[in-house]
């Protein structure tokens, strides 16, 4: 579990890189006094960190396939639609006990998803919205899953749906649904079994 831990990390890291240096090249497309050597550096660092993302990323699957816990853990999780290898890979390294040994409320508070009320003073009481003082990486790795979950989950589905229907801005619903995998996400690998549509009442 600590090298899984510690090579996700890698990827995630190796993946901020890659994206904030497509970013720069992005930018010298703009301006016309770029100078000519800095693209070609600037791709050979890109091509770097892609050769290393991929290594890393073999490993993982190495060691996933090796360890029968894991890939049983991993398999379990990707049985949530929506829920593919990365993110699973992200779910087992970043959650684990800290979401296993959670009750369902500490566990959505630990990824920083339960709604806080703003108060102005002691008796102005503001919308509510998302903590988000919690663990930011359990947040991305459901970030891009729920995209899918909101279309192709029934049960996620359903719940985008209501919240949509009482007038929630589709970010404010998108995010809220997080909670939803996330806490399925908790009673599978809690339970090892694939999702099944009776785990909604555990979340």
């Amino acid at each position: 579990m600590r090298k899984l831990c510690a090579l996700v990390t890698l990827a995630d890291t190796l993946r901020e890189d890659q994206q904030r240096w497509k970013n720069r090249r992005h930018a010298l497309d703009h301006p016309p006094d770029a100078l000519p050597e800095v693209r070609p550096a600037q791709q050979a660092v890109q091509a770097v960190v892609q050769d290393e993302l991929v290594k890393v990323e073999r490993a993982i699957r190495k060691l996933v396939a090796e360890e029968p816990s894991l890939r049983e853990a991993i398999q379990a999780l990707r049985s949530i639609t929506g829920i593919g290898p990365i993110s699973s890979a992200r779910l087992v390294a970043y959650g684990n006990v800290r979401l296993t040994e959670r009750t369902p409320r500490q566990a959505t508070a630990h990824a920083g998803l339960a709604p806080s009320q703003h108060q102005s003073g002691s008796s102005v009481h503001g919308k509510s919205h998302l903590a988000k003082q919690g663990d930011k990486r359990l947040r991305t790795a459901l970030y891009m899953p729920i995209l899918s979950a909101i279309q192709h989950n029934p049960v996620i589905k359903a719940s985008y749906e209501r919240l949509r229907e009482r007038g929630k801005p589709n970010k404010v619903a998108m995010v809220a649904c997080m909670r939803k995998p996330l806490l399925l996400a908790r009673a599978i690998m809690i339970s090892r079994k694939p999702f099944d549509p009776c785990f909604q009442q555990l979340t």
